[in-house]
């Protein structure tokens, strides 16, 4: 029996090893500039202080030093002679000669030690397959591009989750940068267009796009702060960075949608890449120190949207669904802690409280009759969310995290919900990722309503993850 599971175990860490050499392939920027994923993540996928500089600055090296620091020949579209002549000629760009393409891959084993759900442990593997491309096209156009393919959430219910097909999702931006530097001054004025939300809809020092987290933000789920496609006007400086757009409805109608986010930074590396521990912008920050940006970051966001409502007597409204809020995060040496309040204010309809899930007890009015309807008053629903997180590298690859939300409703006591999260996310490689983590409900643990509610909602759960990208 010994000889057996000696040679089961050394199988098993052979296994590992193998999965582990076939995922050290790097992604697209790291290719590009013969970099560690480290350079830009802190650690992957959430961005370190250069990291977010190289994005804001278009996916390209902060200070104008990008073409110094490129290892990949890119290929030219066009003599440089041509911008000389232009109009008369094309302006010219330039494209990477190898595909600018990079997977990300996630699975999950999900285990329910309370009993909620009737399946109480999941293997998903794969939770979640990304294709990303991003780059830029010449000096002043950059893109960015996805495709995620998931399984889907519509499983049987009491299942803690399921595989009954693929979802499939997609988005892409493309943004020009650095417009008229003569009148607004350097990165102050840059447009961009496509599939918004990644980014700006958010708190900007708390956001889901910017963790290595497996559990989504309460505050971002809650109020259904997504992405839609659109138009924005952003820019930066050395302290301060904001955002302003307009987007199609997230409801599905002829409304329109409007955002905006500001936000501010004293010390550390700039949002431009200027200050901060090389002149070099952090391409040559320690190993043992390239999360470290000793820096205080403010700041907050508005998003209205409009619904439209089928009152009782068939005639529809149009009602404002603000969402507000703001964020303030302190990073010192090893130390992070960030906390955020974020209010949701719109008028919907209030249905019995044995209808219970992350979105609380609303039920889209389509679905009832005038007479039902007529029952159920409409009412102001004002969402009050808390949110605190805290982390330590206790090594580079080593990062235990706690984080606690709240949320306090108005009019809607099957909102009201408070969770912790607890859990550590370990580096295996620079570009794989195992996470940790467990999730517990003091208040209004989501259930599963059969044929309301998608099987997979989060409650209280142990989540073990692996994550690599290539």
């Amino acid at each position: 029996m010994q000889k057996i599971l000696c040679a089961s175990g050394i199988l098993f860490l052979f296994c590992i090893v193998l999965f582990i050499k076939d995922a050290e392939a790097i992604p697209v920027f790291a290719r590009k500039y013969k970099t560690t994923c480290a350079t830009c993540h802190a650690p992957f996928p959430k961005l370190s202080a250069f990291g977010e500089a190289f994005r804001l600055n278009g996916e390209k090296i902060p200070g104008g030093a990008d073409e110094i620091y490129v290892k990949q020949e890119p290929l030219s579209l066009g003599a440089e002679a041509y911008k000389q002549i232009f109009p008369n000629s094309i302006w010219p760009s330039s494209l990477s000669e190898a595909p600018p393409v990079s997977f990300n891959v996630i699975g999950d084993v999900l285990v329910d030690p309370t009993g909620t759900h009737t399946n109480s442990t999941a293997f998903n593997f794969q939770t979640e397959i990304d294709i990303h491309s991003a780059g830029t096209f010449g000096d002043h156009l950059s893109y960015w591009g996805e495709v995620i393919f998931a399984p889907s959430p519509n499983g049987p219910s009491g299942s803690v989750n399921s595989e009954t097909g693929t979802v499939t999702t997609d988005g892409a931006w493309l943004m020009y940068q650095d417009i008229l530097p003569c009148w607004f001054g350097t990165n102050h004025f840059n447009l961009k267009a496509g599939d918004l939300g990644h980014l700006e809809i958010s708190l900007p020092n708390i956001r889901w796009d910017n963790t290595y987290q497996a559990t989504p933000y309460l505050y971002q789920s809650q109020l259904n702060l997504g992405t839609e496609p659109g138009f924005e006007i952003n820019g930066f400086g050395r302290s301060w960075k904001y955002a302003v757009g307009i987007t199609k409805s997230d409801f599905g109608n002829s409304e329109r949608d409007y955002h905006a986010q500001l936000d501010f930074k004293i010390g550390g590396l700039g949002f431009d890449g200027s200050g901060g521990q090389t002149e070099e912008g952090g391409l040559k920050t320690s190993p043992a120190g390239y999360w470290r940006d000793d820096s205080i970051m403010f700041g907050g966001f508005w998003y209205r949207s409009y619904d439209t409502l089928t009152n009782p007597d068939a005639t529809t409204s149009v009602n404002a669904f603000d969402r507000l809020g703001g964020d303030i995060r302190w990073n010192c040496e090893n130390f992070s802690l960030a906390g955020g309040f974020t209010r949701g204010l719109r008028n919907d309809f209030i249905l019995p409280s044995m209808f219970s899930s992350s979105f609380g007890d609303l039920l889209p009015p389509n679905t009832l009759t005038p007479a039902e309807m007529a029952l159920f008053p409409t009412l102001l629903i004002n969402e009050n969310i808390w949110t605190a997180e805290a982390q330590y590298f206790v090594y580079p690859w080593l990062v235990p995290y706690a984080r606690f939300e709240l949320v306090n409703a108005t009019n809607a006591p099957n909102l009201n919900q408070d969770r912790v999260i607890l859990g550590v996310t370990a580096l295996v490689v620079a570009n794989v990722r195992l996470n940790f983590e467990g999730v517990y409900y003091f208040q209004n643990q989501p259930l599963n309503v059969p044929g309301v509610i998608p099987a997979d909602v989060q409650s209280n759960l142990v989540d073990v993850r692996l994550q690599f990208a290539f």
